[in-house]
């Protein structure tokens, strides 16, 4: 898997990942010819949360593994608060 055979997309709060991949081997001996296809894709959609900013959405691949980071808004995060709890009475 490389780079150039994924596609990421963000539309109408959908984050679409898309990967087609196309290989072909041939080889020609004195004895024969050798002819091989390999197509495989696949596409996967996943719902987005509002508090995800997706202006700062980023995806790499090292070593075969993709990774997809999904920064949460500013407001998100200023938005936890923290409970008191208390003891019953």
């Amino acid at each position: 898997m490389n780079e150039k055979e994924i596609e990421v997309a963000v539309t109408d709060g959908m984050l679409t990942l898309t990967w087609a991949k196309r290989q072909e081997t041939e080889r020609k001996d004195k004895d024969y010819y050798l002819s091989e296809r390999e197509y495989g894709s696949f596409k996967r959609s996943f719902a987005l949360p509002d508090s995800i900013d997706i202006d700062k959405i980023s995806a790499d691949i090292a070593k075969g593994v993709f990774t997809i980071t999904l920064p949460k808004k500013q407001e998100a995060k200023a938005a936890a608060k923290k409970v008191e709890v208390m003891a019953a009475s």
